[in-house]
């Protein structure tokens, strides 16, 4: 797939023809109907964009997935599933190439939906264009509010969906809102009885 393109004899040409058309299907999300399969899809897309580990296409791979949640938030989409029910349930189609995917950068979407995407967000932090830096706090802080828009419950609010969201931002939360009353409820409700069950089936 895209990475293929990437190792290619052409690989500037290769870089530029997939930012492209990530920049274009960026445009046309909006404008697509409400009912089209694209919409879901796209986010495997960004993912996809996201796992090439390439400058320019990280930029534009944050900017499709900005744009994707936004979209389907306006849809309400997110009202009654989280965002992992509404991706991996779209995944399904296309779960033979997501594997390869996953294997291919150590990420496993089907074991840790929320997790693994935080994975590829924290690159962001890293990124040269404050401008994608700036979009990679906004769209952590969006899936923040996304987890807890089915669960009707206060987006700081720590369970099993956010806290891998909540972890990927916690240094851009005030302190007043996040401080060591956070971590104390974060080891002990999430954490802990993971690393009980972990040591169980060793």
């Amino acid at each position: 797939g895209l990475e293929s393109c990437l190792k290619g004899p052409d690989n500037y040409n290769s870089q530029v023809l997939i930012e492209a058309t990530v920049i274009a299907l960026t445009k046309l999300q909006p404008l697509l109907s409400k009912d089209s399969a694209m919409h879901k899809a796209l986010f495997w897309v960004a993912v996809a964009v996201l796992q090439l580990d390439e400058v320019n296409l990280y930029s534009a791979g944050t900017a499709l997935l900005e744009q994707n949640l936004h979209t389907l938030d306006t849809m309400r989409i997110f009202n009654d599933k989280s965002p992992e029910e509404v991706f991996m349930e779209i995944r399904h189609p296309l779960e033979w190439h997501c594997k390869q995917m996953d294997h291919f950068v150590g990420l496993n979407f089907s074991t840790n939906f929320n997790f693994a995407l935080v994975g590829h967000l924290l690159k962001g932090y890293r990124h040269p264009s404050p401008t994608t830096v700036a979009r990679t706090v906004r769209i952590l802080h969006t899936l923040l509010a996304l987890t807890s828009k089915h669960l009707k419950c206060d987006k700081f609010e720590v369970n099993t969906q956010s806290v891998a969201y909540l972890a990927g931002t916690k240094h851009t939360i005030h302190t007043s809102t996040f401080h060591l009353d956070y971590y104390i409820i974060l080891f002990y409700k999430i954490l802990w009885p993971r690393l009980m069950w972990f040591s169980d089936q060793m």
